[in-house]
C-alpha cells in the first residue's frame, strides 16, 4: 500500500497434499487443513488491517496435483465429500476472515461437473454453484492467467474469456491476445450471449472495490513517503523472526563441472550444501540435476553432511542414500540466508515442525529442537 499497489494475488490457499506437484510447493502453508485454514485466515487480516487487498487462490484447491497447469490441464479425480473436509476449508477461512477476491484453478475436477473434463475457471458447477452458492461468497472471481496451456490449448483466446465470465469470473487475467478477448466479449454481449444483468454484476463490484480504494478521490501516493515505510528496521525485525522459527531440522537416514567441487571437498570433513530448488512456471517438475543429488549422496556417507534447502522440502525424495541432516528454510530470501547462518554459525535455536509429511519416519509435525548453543 505504501507504493500504491492495493490489491495482492496473494495468500495461496492450496493444500499442498500431493509432493509431486511442480507448481504449488513451498508456495502453500501446508497439506492439512487444520494448519492452513488459520494461517490463511490470519494472513487476510493482518493485509486487511493495513488497507491491502487480498486473494485466495486456486479455487477449489491446486494442491493434490502433479501437472503444472502453464503446461496442461490436470484432472482431479475428487468428489464434495473429499473437498468438504480438505481442499474447501481453507477457503471457507479466507471468506469468514473477509477476502477481497477468489482466483480460479485451471483443473478439471469430473465428479463436480457430471463427468465433464472442463477446466474448472470455465464450469458454472464449480465457480458459481460451489463458491457462490455453497461457500457464499459474493466478492470479486478473478481467474488465473488465461494464457497457460490447461486453457488456451483446448479453448482458444477469445472463447476462454467468454466461458469464463459465464462462469462467474468477474477478471479476466492475462488473456494471451488481450485484444482478441476482449472483441469476443464484446461480441458475446452483442449477441446477448453475455446478458447486461450479467455484465452490470461484474462491473458494479469493481467499482466499488474502486471506490472502497479511494481511487476516485486520489490515484497516487506521494514518494517522499514511501521510506517511511518500506524498509523500516522494525519491519525487518519481524521478517527475520519468522525466519528463524521456520528452520526445521532432522537426519536423514556425476558431471564433469562436479570434479573441482570434489576436490575441495576432500579437504574438509563437515560439509554444508546449499540449495535453492523452487516452482517455477513451465517447468514441469521440482528436482535437483543429478549429478548433484548423486554428489550430495557420495559426500553423505563418509563426511559429516548437511543439505539445507532454500525452497522445496521434497528433495530427500531424490536422495535415497543420504545420510546427513536436512534443514529446511523454505524461501530464499535474505531473511532465511541470516536464520540458517546464525543457527549453523552462531549457535541460534531450531525449533520449526513440519507443515507437511516428507516420509513415514517424518510425518506432519516432526522437527528436532535445538536449543540456544
Amino acid at each position: 500500500r505504501a507504493i500504491g499497489v492495493h490489491w495482492t494475488f496473494s495468500p495461496v490457499a492450496d493444500l499442498n497434499n500431493n509432493p509431486a506437484n511442480p507448481i504449488i510447493n513451498t508456495r502453500s502453508f501446508g497439506e492439512s487443513p487444520r494448519d492452513v485454514a488459520p494461517l490463511i485466515a490470519a494472513y487476510i487480516r493482518g493485509a486487511s488491517d493495513h488497507g491491502l487487498f487480498t486473494t485466495a487462490k486456486h479455487f477449489p484447491g491446486h494442491g493434490d496435483t502433479d501437472t503444472d497447469t502453464h503446461i496442461a490441464l490436470p484432472v482431479l479425480d475428487a468428489c464434495w465429500q473429499r473437498l468438504d473436509t480438505l481442499e474447501l476449508a481453507p477457503f471457507r477461512a479466507a471468506i469468514a476472515a473477509g477476502v477481497t477476491s477468489v482466483m480460479t484453478a485451471h483443473i478439471a475436477l469430473p465428479c463436480l461437473d457430471n463427468g465433464s473434463v472442463t477446466p474448472a475457471t470455465l464450469s458454472r458447477s464449480v465457480m458459481s454453484r460451489i463458491l457462490v452458492d455453497s461457500l457464499g461468497f459474493d466478492g470479486i472471481v478473478v481467474t488465473d492467467a488465461l494464457n497457460m496451456g490447461a486453457i488456451v490449448n483446448g479453448y482458444g483466446v477469445g472463447e476462454s474469456a467468454v466461458q469464463a465470465f459465464l462462469a462467474g469470473s468477474d477478471v479476466l487475467l492475462y488473456p494471451a491476445d488481450p485484444f482478441a478477448a476482449f472483441e469476443a466479449t464484446l461480441e458475446a454481449a452483442k449477441s446477448e450471449r453475455i446478458t447486461m444483468e450479467r455484465l452490470d454484476h461484474s462491473v458494479r463490484k469493481l467499482l466499488r472495490l474502486k471506490q472502497r480504494a479511494g481511487l476516485f478521490r486520489r490515484r497516487t501516493v506521494s514518494l517522499d513517503s514511501v521510506p517511511l515505510v518500506v524498509g523500516r528496521a522494525e519491519h525487518q525485525a519481524i521478517a527475520d523472526d519468522i525466519a528463524a522459527r521456520s528452520l526445521t531440522l532432522f537426519p536423514a537416514s556425476g558431471s564433469p563441472s562436479y570434479d573441482s567441487v570434489r576436490t575441495l571437498l576432500d579437504n574438509h570433513d563437515r560439509v554444508v550444501f546449499a540449495t535453492s530448488v523452487r516452482a517455477i512456471s513451465g517447468r514441469g517438475h521440482i528436482a535437483f540435476p543429478g549429478p548433484l543429488a548423486t554428489l550430495i549422496q557420495q559426500t553423505s556417507q563418509d563426511k559429516t553432511t548437511l543439505l539445507v534447502s532454500f525452497g522445496s522440502p521434497y528433495l530427500l525424495q531424490q536422495l535415497r542414500d543420504f545420510h546427513g541432516a536436512f534443514l529446511l528454510a523454505w524461501t530464499d530470501v535474505s531473511a532465511a540466508e541470516r536464520a540458517v547462518a546464525a543457527a549453523i554459525a552462531g549457535g541460534a535455536p531450531v525449533s520449526g515442525l513440519l507443515p507437511i509429511s516428507l516420509a513415514p519416519e517424518f510425518p506432519r509435525g516432526h522437527g528436532i529442537s535445538v536449543p540456544r548453543q
